[in-house]
């Protein structure tokens, strides 16, 4: 005798199968897509708050420049208006921070390094802190020049003044090679 499995048990049936094969699928497809809109944010934040501090730092480079009293005191003035607190919060958070790729990853951390040795840093007279806050602005251009950071994403973070400083400077800044360029990259900076 042959028993009947009742109609309610068999819908039961395909209804799990199919929420497990759902969400086996999904889930993952989920979670990248979440990862890459948080790695998005923290990338425009990042970007956001170096051109925020390339901004005061180029200002304060632009005082001494202009006024010779003005040199005493850079790391200071400078320190009222750095901000880290969206690196650090980028950092607290490694699933994302790491996602950034080596690279990228690399020059930021370098950048912040510099620019916190200009208000920390010893320098022994105000000149060598010039060129050094000098060559700490200018190495936010050199690093989008020899493309270890993102051109497009700098210029859609910035105003429109910062903009039009950034397109006049580049030009100015020379490549800093890490490595042979390849084909593309000659190709690209022959019609920068």
């Amino acid at each position: 005798m042959t028993t009947l499995t009742p109609e309610w048990i068999k819908t039961l049936a395909i209804a799990l199968a199919a929420s497990f094969f759902t969400v086996c699928i999904t889930e993952p497809v989920r979670a990248a897509i979440q990862r890459w809109v948080r790695r998005r944010e923290l990338r425009r934040s990042l970007y956001h708050e170096m051109v925020h501090n390339y901004n005061a730092l180029q200002g304060q480079v632009t005082m001494a420049n202009q006024d010779p009293r003005m040199k005493s005191g850079i790391g200071e003035r400078f320190a009222m208006s750095f901000k880290k607190s969206g690196f650090d919060l980028a950092q607290r958070d490694p699933v994302v921070y790491y996602g950034l790729g080596h690279s990228e990853r690399y020059w930021i951390e370098l950048l912040y390094a510099d620019m916190e040795h200009i208000i920390k840093g010893k320098f022994t007279d105000d000149e060598q802190c010039l060129r050094a806050a000098a060559f700490t602005a200018d190495y936010l251009l050199i690093n989008v020049k020899s493309g270890h950071l993102s051109k497009r994403l700098l210029y859609s973070v910035s105003p429109a003044s910062v903009r039009e400083h950034f397109s006049k400077r580049l030009p100015e800044i020379r490549y800093v090679e890490t490595a042979p360029p390849n084909l593309l990259d000659r190709i690209r900076r022959r019609l920068d």
